[in-house]
């Protein structure tokens, strides 16, 4: 192989030649510009509750934007009936489009809301069951229990809500499920405490038994939004209603998220899920406290 130089306005060009003939100038070139492209960057996750600053990163031109609302913590049983499973929070999938890098967006992750605890035997007389707090992200704390009436669990706190904001510009939101209502005593008795709300205007409502059961009632699931984005909000599923005493001690279940998060992300196995309710207490050394919920998440797959 040789090689030949020719200039041609200005400037060098070098071509090889061999037996084949001239090595086309244009692939070397169209190599060289394929090589240069930037690769998209990988999912931002948030899995943990908190305040949190996302940026668009170089290379990206549109997200997708995965928001999780938190769950209701689950109702604490009583002697007779088990509290009712929390709520689950919103699944909200919004895609985004037309950014600049260097954009910045403001995250609330929420956090779950409290477990409601049984009724408390270890003092004399006895005692309500605590409530459970509510979640980070305006969760409402569960309702308080009759003090009058010892034998009752306390309700759950209902679960936060997770936001996207550019500016004060909400974008994205997922609403928290509401807390599962503790158990009661008696149908002849006030019922046990109401749970608590889920955070956000779309908050699941807190759970309270039925006027003629003893059983904690049902937390609600969150409802979401993608406000004017492309996309859609599945609300979560409300918990169970608790479980009489014909059906055993066993804890009562909470509510699932409605839908499945996308390919390509890894939150937490839990997230956004109800608490479950307390079982009902068989014996003095017995635990009818409810679960909590599972908190909230917040992810942006970038695209360009």
């Amino acid at each position: 192989m040789s090689l030949r130089m020719r200039r041609t306005a200005g400037s060098a060009v070098v071509t090889a030649v061999c037996g084949l003939g001239l090595l086309p100038g244009p692939a070397l070139a169209t190599d060289h510009l394929a090589g240069s492209r930037a690769a998209v960057p990988a999912p931002t996750e948030f899995p943990k509750p908190g305040l949190y600053t996302a940026s668009v990163p170089e290379g990206a031109t549109g997200f997708t934007l995965v928001l999780i609302g938190a769950g209701g913590g689950g109702g604490g049983g009583a002697e007779v009936d088990s509290g009712g499973g929390g709520g689950a929070g919103a699944l909200s999938v919004c895609t985004v489009t037309g950014v600049a890098p260097g954009t910045t967006y403001s995250v609330t992750v929420a956090g779950y809301g409290g477990a409601g605890y049984s009724m408390n035997r270890d003092t004399s007389p006895a005692t309500p069951g605590a409530a459970g707090a509510g979640g980070f992200g305006g969760g409402q704390p569960g309702g308080e229990a009759p003090s009058f009436i010892a034998a009752i669990g306390g309700a759950g706190g209902g679960g936060g809500e997770s936001t996207i904001l550019q500016g004060t510009t909400v974008i994205a939101s997922g609403s928290g499920g509401g807390g599962g209502g503790g158990a009661g005593i008696s149908s002849n008795d006030p019922k046990g405490a109401v749970g608590g709300r889920g955070g956000g205007s779309g908050g699941g409502a807190g759970g309270l038994g039925p006027a003629d059961k003893e059983h904690g009632g049902q937390g609600g699931g969150g409802t979401g939004s993608c406000q004017s984005q492309t996309g859609t909000s599945t609300a979560g599923l409300a918990g169970s209603t608790g479980r009489t005493y014909d059906e055993g001690q066993v804890a009562t279940p909470g509510g699932k998220l409605g839908g499945q998060p996308p390919a390509g992300i890894s939150p937490p196995a839990n997230v956004g899920t109800g608490g479950d309710g307390g079982p009902r207490i068989k014996f003095t050394e017995d635990t009818g406290n409810g679960r909590v919920g599972g908190d909230g998440y917040a992810a942006f797959v970038w695209t360009s």
